[in-house]
């Protein structure tokens, strides 16, 4: 691909010896104003860089990109950007370009939080006040550390807990039954059917997660004695600034919650 219809300096130049782009990686955005003093047509798509102190390595090929049309005395502003690599850390980096001052281009890397568990859904089955176990995968995309955490508390919730609820203290309450009286016995229809939160622990290598870097995460799931036999409880949690949703079906044993049959 041609970079230019003529070289910076022979008859355009930018209006200015320094540009900032910033953004989340990996790509960073800036404007950039051309100046074109020939008499002739200037076409900008692109110009090289040269990467400067942290930033070895970490440049995406392409330079810095403009797709910028000059007509002749013309004067312009277009939108640039730059690819870097996606774990580059947050910071302020400096390097060359062509058309630029030494140093003209300066990087503004913004943090990145992202990870990718695997799976992101967990489906399990057990009795009240069972101790599962399940695997996940967890990656790091992002450009900062994570910091792996070694216990949790899952708020399970029903499914189809507030209709349940509602359906039974209908078939429940008298026809002329008050309000206050049908929303206290609601109420306490809702009160009898909470749960408390699922604990879990995590097993995972010590430290922090870098950029990058993958890990393999054993989670130790203590089931709530409340769980009843024949309903499932479900929540979609943040774990390690990723959605996890958490599945579980109770399928009861000898000291299942024995509570009249609905």
């Amino acid at each position: 691909m041609q970079r230019y219809s003529t070289p910076p300096g022979e008859g355009w130049h930018p209006d200015r010896d320094t540009v900032v782009l910033r953004g989340m990686p990996p790509v960073l955005w800036g404007d950039v104003t051309l100046v074109n003093d020939s008499d002739e047509k200037v076409k900008v798509r692109q110009l090289d860089v040269t990467a400067g102190k942290g930033m070895k390595g970490r440049l995406a090929p392409g330079g810095l990109r403009i797709g910028a049309r000059l007509a002749p005395r013309d004067t312009a502003r277009a939108r640039a950007s730059m690819r870097v690599d996606p774990h580059t850390p947050p910071g302020r980096y400096a390097m060359d370009a062509e058309g630029f001052a030494a140093g003209g281009v300066v990087l503004e890397v913004l943090e990145r939080v992202s990870t990718l568990l695997t799976p992101a859904r967990l489906d399990l089955r057990g009795a009240p006040g069972e101790v599962l176990t399940a695997d996940v995968a967890v990656t790091n995309r992002g450009n900062v550390p994570l910091e792996v955490p070694r216990a949790a508390l899952v708020h399970l919730e029903e499914r189809y807990w507030m209709g349940r609820s509602l359906t039974y203290v209908l078939r429940d309450v008298a026809r002329d039954t008050g309000a206050a009286a049908y929303l206290d016995r609601l109420l306490a229809e809702l009160k009898d059917s909470d749960i408390r939160p699922m604990r879990v622990e995590v097993a995972a290598k010590e430290g922090e997660l870098a950029p990058g870097d993958s890990l393999a995460a054993r989670l130790t799931l203590h089931l709530p004695e409340e769980l009843r036999k024949g309903r499932e409880y479900v929540r979609s949690i943040t774990f390690m600034h990723a959605r996890l949703f958490v599945a579980v079906a109770c399928d009861g044993s000898a000291s299942s919650t024995k509570r009249r049959a609905r």
